[in-house]
């Protein structure tokens, strides 16, 4: 019984001093099925840039689908593009080797078109619910407003805004050795990161919500006033 008991003991103190192995789901996944897993990135990075590409020899070729809508989203299409071509194959190698391989450089080219790309779209997207607020509610003045020369004008202030925005990006970020590792990241010991997340978040996130709410919500009422009068 003592043996037993000296026994239990000691398993007891042993497991309770063995070293803890923690789960993150990402060596796991990456011990399962990494061909898997670097196929379908692949897959889906080949799909982003066929459509994206075909969205915008479409609008550019088509005279017929030449209209504001889709010229937006077709600069819509441009900047999903840079994150299918630049973007997808970099997080996978992040994810597979888990170690930056590609130099410094292309670490900044990485978190300067990952900015670029993610805000372009933001704003597009502002942009045409926007257009749309004005060709429905007011489109007579609409047409009259957005010519083709003025579009490009608000294209290429959204690009210039976008690119102005995310040249901290180009600048702050770096390869830098993490023990055995290289990880590319901001050094965000050179600017303020309380501010610059605040702004980022108030300008990308907040600021659109809440345009593009009014503009639908007002798009609704118009409508239903329009179904009220008529009947």
């Amino acid at each position: 019984m003592k043996c037993r008991v000296k026994l239990a003991s000691s398993v007891d103190q042993k497991q309770r001093f063995a070293p803890l192995s923690v789960d993150t789901g990402r060596s796991h996944s990456k011990k399962c099925s990494p061909r898997s897993f670097w196929s379908s990135r692949k897959t889906l990075s080949k799909a982003k840039v066929k459509r994206n590409l075909l969205v915008i020899l479409v609008v550019m070729l088509s005279r017929r689908l030449r209209s504001i809508t889709n010229f937006f989203l077709a600069n819509l299409a441009g900047a999903d593009l840079c994150v299918a071509l630049f973007c997808i194959y970099q997080n996978l190698l992040i994810y597979m080797i888990d170690s930056w391989i590609l130099g410094n450089f292309l670490c900044k080219m990485y978190m300067f078109i990952q900015s670029l790309s993610n805000t372009a779209s933001i704003f597009i997207l502002v942009v045409i619910c926007t257009e749309r607020y004005f060709a429905i509610l007011y489109p007579i003045k609409c047409k009259q407003i957005l010519t083709a020369n003025r579009l490009k004008i608000i294209i290429c202030i959204v690009w210039t805004l976008c690119v102005l925005y995310s040249i901290p990006k180009l600048i702050f970020a770096s390869a830098i050795l993490n023990g055995n590792e290289t990880v590319c990241i901001l050094n965000r010991q050179l600017y303020n990161s309380k501010w610059f997340d605040m702004i980022h978040f108030g300008l990308f996130y907040v600021v659109p919500l809440g345009v593009m709410s009014t503009k639908i919500e007002l798009v609704f009422s118009f409508e239903n006033m329009k179904r009220s009068v008529s009947k």
